[in-house]
């Protein structure tokens, strides 16, 4: 019975309860290792890469403010190809879905900001996720015309057989640290609440007086002997 206890407590509490905290930690581990595997839907991901410039023309001598601006732009093709709302519609309608799954499933990014822009396609269908690169960077000159400046596609966007999400190995570690971590801090909190007890340093925290003596229990002393007595 205790309203506080020492490191050196919980540590014994813990190592007395160590094949519980296994055990739970395991728990965890499966759980969350059978929920990402089974339960959540896999998503494939392809990417197709765009180089930005400022002007249509191509010079020999690129100035720095030329780059800066470049740079900038990428930006500004990133909101436009997310926000036209009518472009969306075209590619959606060409790919045959929504233009709630189209933009769902997009992401632009610039390049460690170069002028490279980075765009990416996350679907339940690989080849619908590369298919999705391809007539996005196909189509944006012409959405990007308003805007000014000129891009080039770098490469093609390929099918990735392989799930980019859900991180399987993540989930049943982090589901090993909720079983290790819960498991703990429940045995812990059960010590603090347990007002049984147990020994004699109990009693003298309970009635404020030191105790001169214990009395033995027979019957348990006798037992652990596997003796009889008479009356």
């Amino acid at each position: 019975m205790k309203d506080s206890l020492d490191l050196r407590t919980v540590f014994q509490i813990l190592l007395s309860k160590l094949i519980w905290i296994v055990a739970a930690t395991l728990a965890g581990f499966i759980l969350l290792y059978v929920y990402a595997n089974y339960f959540i839907t896999p998503l494939y991901t392809s990417h197709i890469s765009l180089y930005v410039k400022n002007t249509m023309e191509i010079t020999e001598n690129v100035t720095s403010t030329e780059l800066s601006t470049s740079r900038q732009l990428v930006n500004t093709y990133i909101a436009v190809l997310k926000s036209d709302n009518d472009f969306l519609k075209e590619v959606a309608a060409e790919l045959d879905i929504s233009v709630k799954q189209l933009s769902d499933s997009l992401s632009m990014s610039s390049v460690d900001e170069t002028q490279v822009l980075k765009l990416q396609a996350a679907t339940p269908d690989p080849e619908l996720s590369a298919r999705i690169c391809s007539i996005m960077a196909e189509k944006a000159p012409g959405a990007l015309d308003k805007v000014g400046g000129s891009m080039s596609v770098l490469g093609s966007a390929e099918i990735n057989r392989q799930p980019s999400s859900p991180n399987v190995t993540r989930y049943a570690v982090i589901g090993a640290l909720l079983g290790l971590v819960l498991s703990c801090l429940l045995f812990v909190l059960l010590a603090v609440l347990d007002n049984t007890i147990k020994d004699s340093s109990d009693t003298e925290a309970v009635v404020g007086v030191p105790v001169l003596g214990e009395i033995p229990d027979i019957d348990e002393a006798v037992r652990e002997k596997g003796a009889k007595y008479g009356k």
